[in-house]
């Protein structure tokens, strides 16, 4: 008969990646039925805390604090931790590739034309220099600025406000637009209030994109914010399987990190946006987008801009190097595919209306010519 190992999950279970975390560890458990599980608690900050007396046969921890690493050295099993928090815990851990995740943020962000750029991380967060450096990496050959600020974790509302008022002087030393890559979507609600305060707009100002895709966040704020999200199901799985080799092949050499490639840009609204060198052709793309749910004619747009059709044609040409028709059709398709991504359910008549289509059937023959895909299939 196999033995079977007893395993804890130290970590926090707030947390919003957690669900694709476990997935990924039960997969794994399922491909190889030899473990059973101990949680802790769900309302433990750092769970490691309620393993001073755990005598199982392996960990998955989250190293967040130097007493979490003091009580993580006692324990008389392998361990593997899963927190980028700490630069050496001398512990194996499994980690996502935050560098590369803030490279392809800086990536998303330049590819609006923006040509300043700005990042908001979080204080003594390895993790976050990470994100940083990558960030920085793709931009350093550009010559654009890069501003940036590091805050406090945000912990309780006396945190949320010092972080309010720190971000909101970093504003103050800014000149729109520029792009701006937050350590985590958590920090969208700061931002989104701070720039209503000055009268700033997101996107048109302010592109932004967010780091772990919360859901309850990004599509609840208005504009939905574009978010990058990590693969946790692959993360908890070899998070696991590194355990497992750890249980199995018990060694001394030094711990290793075992970095998690892939991860998966979610655009919406927050970063719907083309800045061009040409402040009518702006102006245009603007009232676009602010009226993409609405009916307008190409009257509407002249008459923002103040200038002539054949201007307006040509700038759309020179610059964007499409039509206004072609440009405005383009952002209809982009976001009723991202309102039946993010909202399944909802009514494909609703979508139409939302977008701008005549009716239903419009957004169909539309789909169907330029996609070559009819909406209920996506």
């Amino acid at each position: 008969m196999e033995r079977i190992y007893r395993i804890a999950l130290a970590f926090p279970h707030e947390h919003g990646t957690v669900r694709g975390l476990y997935k990924g560890i039960l997969e794994y458990a399922q491909d190889f039925p030899l473990f059973t599980f101990r949680h802790t608690g769900p309302n433990d900050l750092h769970g490691v805390e309620q393993l001073t007396s755990w005598t199982g046969d392996g960990a998955i921890v989250s190293l967040n604090s130097p007493h979490s690493i003091e009580i993580a050295d006692t324990l008389q099993c392998p361990v593997v931790n899963i927190s980028g928090a700490f630069e050496q815990t001398g512990h194996t851990r499994v980690l996502k590739d935050h560098f590369g995740v803030g490279r392809s943020a800086a990536e998303h962000l330049a590819a609006t034309g923006v040509t300043a750029f700005g990042y908001i991380g979080i204080n003594n967060r390895w993790y976050s220099d990470q994100k940083f450096a990558g960030f920085q990496s793709f931009l350093k050959n550009t010559g654009y600025p890069i501003h940036y600020i590091f805050v406090d974790k945000i912990e309780d509302l006396e945190g949320e406000e010092k972080a309010f008022e720190s971000i909101r002087d970093w504003l103050d030393g800014l000149s729109a637009p520029v792009g701006i890559l937050l350590d985590t979507d958590a920090l969208y609600g700061i931002l989104n209030e701070l720039c209503i305060e000055r009268g700033w707009s997101i996107p048109e100002d302010l592109p932004v994109i967010g780091i772990n895709n919360f859901s309850a966040i990004c599509l609840t704020r208005s504009p939905s914010l574009s978010s990058i999200e990590y693969g946790d199901r692959k993360y908890g799985y070899t998070a696991m399987k590194t355990l497992h080799d750890l249980i199995v092949n018990r060694s001394s050499k030094k711990p290793e990190d075992v970095i998690i490639q892939g991860h998966k840009i979610f655009a919406r609204q927050s970063t719907a946006f083309t800045f061009v060198d040409n402040p009518k052709l702006n102006e245009a793309i603007k009232f676009i987008r602010a009226n993409l749910s609405k009916f307008f004619s190409m009257e509407d747009v002249i008459a923002v801009t103040n200038c002539s059709r054949r201007w307006l044609e040509t700038a759309f040409k020179n610059h964007l190097k499409t039509t206004p028709a072609n440009y405005i059709q383009s952002l209809r398709i982009q976001k009723a595919r991202q309102l039946i991504a993010d909202y399944p359910k909802l009514d494909l008549h609703e979508v139409a209306r939302s977008c701008g289509f005549s009716s239903k059937r419009h957004m169909d023959d539309v789909f169907r010519k330029v996609e070559n895909i009819d909406p209920s299939e996506l």
